[in-house]
């Protein structure tokens, strides 16, 4: 018998980023649009399947540390930013908070 073995021609790369998991959108979220490539929160299974790839897929966000002129995109975040990151960000919150406030004085 005759065995014959792959090898991987692919060589490692090196992710740098935050593992993130499915998010629940509040009602001012609009529903994500695969067909356009229009994303308004993280849906794992939604995303692994607009690219082809099974549902438990991991969803990475990338620091993106090799920033250049010709590599600017994504702009890079630092980790903590990547960890308290959500749906509606602490700041439009706060935001919210300080108009309806005002509005009641």
């Amino acid at each position: 018998m005759n065995v014959q073995v792959e090898e991987n021609s692919t060589a490692p790369t090196r992710v740098i980023g935050v593992v993130r998991g499915s998010e629940k959108p509040s009602i001012f979220v609009p529903e994500n649009d695969p067909s356009t490539g229009q994303w308004f929160y993280v849906d794992v299974p939604m995303i692994a399947r607009a690219c082809g790839v099974p549902d438990n897929t991991l969803y990475i966000e990338d620091i993106n540390e090799d920033v250049s002129a010709s590599n600017p995109y994504p702009i890079p975040k630092d980790v903590n930013t990547l960890i308290r990151h959500s749906v509606m960000p602490q700041d439009h919150l706060n935001y919210t908070f300080t108009w309806y406030s005002s509005r009641l004085l």
